[in-house]
């Protein structure tokens, strides 16, 4: 932060003495005042959190001391952090006093600091909030921001269905009104539904479309955000190759907007392709470099998701301590944030370390918790992996019905999956000894 500045009231108990010491009418120009110092220091931190997802609130400047203001992302985030229950407290107060502006601009001001740090239990209400707001400002603009920002929150807790339907409500109401902006926020939010649900040519032709619309209109920053949703989608299809091609200038692209959670997101994206195109060196080059993004940045919630690739780097160049150990970290942090999908994944590659040390007991139990998580949350893709990884642990302890019930389950699961990778799957699943053909 550039300096310590003096918040407005910034204690929740302050808030409410202030205002109940006033008027009615100076009661809500208070609160409008504490408000709009609140919606101007949250949009400066999202600002240096997340450039391209900032939210430029156009608020009256406030009396007094001016807005806090962020030199660094750690700042940002330390100031997010100890602020967060007075935010919360007067977005709600912001909407029971019929301030529904107010209400809306905070929440939004906000959401993408959620988005970077997993603030799940603010993100719920606020996001929530900043709907009922715009549903009363009658504003379509405002509500296909806010429904935006609801699809998220919702597609970061596996309610696709819930996230598909507030997405698509936000994409028909920006085509209505023209927002081409808009329009490609939505369109890539579908893709990257498309993405978790494995339905990989839709969200491959979503995040084109994106691309291609967000350089007609010269939004570089959603240019590049469609190019590195591609990417994935191609990787996740097994189009290596291609991946690469997409995924190469990325980084330095997202260096260029000093945009540095999407700069590490694209070396992530790096380090996988090169893995998987067998390039070990050039792969851990790339996620050395994302992790020292998460590191100066002070972001546990990205060094948690990419310590992921690390782990697998490692394991594929045989170092199975530097792999176990960026599991582990990855498990604890993602145990913090809340993120159960991502926590299942490390405990899966966990599971595949200890099996590369011979140690399949242990390897057996990782796997079995990974399954029964994915399965709680209803991800079929994931769950069929630790099912054929639970299998290889069993078959290597000699447990030939258990290897032929999960390959089984396996098959099951994977049928609803018409992608070249999961076609590859269930046909390696079939070859095998013990594997069930009923599928």
């Amino acid at each position: 932060m550039s300096a310590d500045a003096e918040h407005p009231a910034t204690g929740a108990g302050e808030v409410r003495s202030e205002i109940e010491r006033a008027t009615d009418t100076d009661r809500l120009n208070t609160l409008d005042r504490i408000l709009r110092w609140y919606i101007a220091a949250a949009s400066q931190a999202s600002s240096v959190l997340s450039p391209g997802d900032a939210f430029r609130a156009d608020v009256p400047s406030t009396d007094g001391p001016e807005p806090a203001t962020f030199d660094t992302v750690a700042a940002a985030l330390e100031w997010f952090s100890a602020e967060r229950p007075n935010l919360v407290a007067n977005a709600r107060a912001a909407l029971d006093a019929g301030l529904h502006r107010r209400a809306w601009e905070l929440a939004l001001a906000l959401s993408p600091i959620h988005m970077h740090s997993f603030a799940f239990d603010d993100w719920a209400i606020l996001s929530e909030l900043a709907v009922t707001a715009a549903e009363s400002l009658a504003d379509p603009t405002a509500l296909a921001a806010a429904l935006d920002s609801r699809g998220i929150f919702l597609f970061r807790r596996q309610a696709l269905g819930e996230a598909r339907t507030a997405h698509a409500r936000a994409l028909a109401i920006r085509e209505e009104i023209g927002d081409e902006y808009g329009i490609c926020r939505s369109l890539n939010a579908l893709g990257l539904i498309g993405l978790r649900t494995r339905e990989l040519t839709e969200a491959s032709a979503y995040f084109a479309d994106t691309a291609e619309r967000a350089h007609r209109i010269g939004d570089v920053h959603w240019e590049g955000l469609g190019r590195m949703n591609l990417a994935e989608a191609q990787l996740e299809a097994g189009d290596v190759a291609l991946a690469l091609q997409t995924v190469r200038p990325l980084p330095q692209f997202f260096a260029e907007l000093h945009d540095p959670g999407y700069e590490g997101n694209a070396f992530w994206l790096l380090s996988w392709a090169e893995r998987l195109a067998g390039d070990l060196a050039a792969a851990q080059a790339a996620i050395d470099t994302a992790l020292r993004i998460a590191e100066n940045a002070g972001n546990r919630m990205w060094e948690a998701s990419w310590l992921l690739e690390a782990a697998r780097v490692h394991l594929a160049a045989g170092d199975t301590d530097e792999a176990m150990k960026c599991c582990r970290m990855a498990a604890s942090l993602q145990r913090q944030i809340g993120d159960h999908s991502r926590e299942a994944t490390a405990l899966d590659c966990a599971g595949e370390v200890l099996m590369a040390t011979g140690n399949a007991q242990d390897a057996a139990a990782f796997h079995r918790e990974a399954a029964r998580m994915y399965q709680q949350l209803g991800d079929n893709w994931h769950e069929a992996l630790a099912a054929v990884h639970l299998a290889d642990a069993e078959q290597a302890l000699g447990m030939d019905g258990e290897t032929q019930e999960h390959l089984t389950t396996a098959l099951a699961l994977l049928q609803q999956f018409p992608d070249t990778r999961a076609v590859q799957l269930r046909k390696a699943i079939q070859v095998r000894p013990s594997a069930s053909h009923g599928g």
